[in-house]
């Protein structure tokens, strides 16, 4: 069964707040779950990158897909996210993030929070530090 990412847009605050229903296994399943970042954002957005806290309870990368997996997290990353903050990833998918965030160069661009909560504080607090 394909997952699905759940998307909610809080204009006061011009965050996205997403939470992927993923267990990423296959190639096919990393195309699909790229293509409704893409879909989203371009329909919603039309090129303008956006701010963007992760909810990541129910998401899952298999060891043997991470690769491809990381290709398309730090691309989707760097086209349509400005900041970005995760909030209850595994270890694993915490490991995936920074491995794909060093390799591909999307490392600075995201950060952890305890709760959704503290991940809207370090998106607001990465605004100001970049004079947003």
């Amino acid at each position: 069964m394909m997952g699905r990412i759940d998307f909610r847009y809080d204009a006061a605050d011009d965050i996205v707040f997403a939470t992927p229903h993923w267990h990423i296994e296959t190639l096919q399943d990393v195309l699909a779950w790229y293509q409704q970042y893409v879909r989203y954002f371009e329909a919603t957005f039309a090129g303008r990158k956006v701010d963007l806290v992760l909810e990541l309870a129910d998401f899952r990368i298999s060891p043997s897909i991470a690769k491809d997996w990381g290709e398309h997290r730090a691309r989707m990353t760097m086209t349509y996210t400005r900041f970005s903050c995760r909030v209850a990833a595994d270890s694993r998918v915490r490991l995936h993030v920074l491995t794909s965030g060093a390799r591909h160069g999307a490392s600075s661009q995201t950060d952890e929070a305890a709760s959704v909560e503290d991940a809207v504080a370090a998106v607001k607090a990465a605004r100001r530090a970049a004079g947003v």
